[in-house]
């Protein structure tokens, strides 16, 4: 990858990742109080969705390293 390339989707990797961070850390300060059940499902249902996005975007970045890698050899 050229390296005006690799910097445009190192910048968007850490636009999303720290964007999604912060969602992140808003909705773990939500407190719910012991009888909103509901509340807080969808509080924990949040919180999976935004750190399974995290994940996917690990995944991509090391598959654009592994593949940049795999280009040098």
């Amino acid at each position: 990858i050229k390296t005006a390339e690799h910097k445009k989707l190192n910048d968007a990797y850490m636009f999303i990742n720290e964007t999604l961070m912060q969602a992140l850390l808003k909705i773990d300060g939500i407190e719910c109080t012991p009888d909103a059940e509901k509340a807080r499902q969808r509080r924990r249902q949040a919180v999976r969705l935004l750190q399974s996005w995290m994940d996917q975007m690990d995944r991509k970045r090391e598959s654009i390293k592994q593949a940049e890698v795999t280009i040098s050899q």
